[in-house]
């Protein structure tokens, strides 16, 4: 992936977020990747799009895929809906973030050094997140 560009957009609603991709013309990233095939052979069709401004970070997500799950609620275990995940190192300190959010929108967000030691972000942190989802 090149860069990541720096677009003039000021947010009001999580759903303008593809205009400002789109009027940016930014391109969209195939995920073509499977950590564990042998044990989890399906493969989803998704692409992303990731900008940011001067005070957020943009991401669009478009998956395919031929069922869904949506149960966990915020800061709950994500990880077994249908879901996105994204790992953000902003500086060179060993942190980074976990960001997962499953398909009707709701999120977990954690920050550390290791899967085993991140602290996840509270309801505080969440309510910044501007977020939509296609199916509820």
């Amino acid at each position: 992936m090149q860069d990541l560009q720096k677009i003039n957009f000021r947010l009001q609603t999580a759903d303008e977020i593809p205009q400002a991709l789109n009027q940016a013309d930014c391109p969209w990233h195939q995920i073509a990747q499977c950590n564990w095939p042998e044990k989890f052979p399906y493969r989803p069709k998704v692409a992303f799009r990731i900008a940011y401004t001067d005070d957020a970070l943009l991401l669009h997500y478009r998956v395919e895929e031929e069922c869904i799950m949506a149960l966990a609620e915020d800061n709950g275990p994500i990880w077994t809906d249908s879901c996105v995940e994204c790992f953000i190192s902003p500086a060179e300190d060993g942190y980074y973030y976990n960001i997962e959010a499953n398909c009707i929108g709701n999120m977990l967000i954690g920050c550390g050094q290791s899967r085993h030691d991140r602290e996840r972000g509270d309801k505080e942190v969440r309510d910044k997140v501007l977020r939509w989802s296609g199916l509820g």
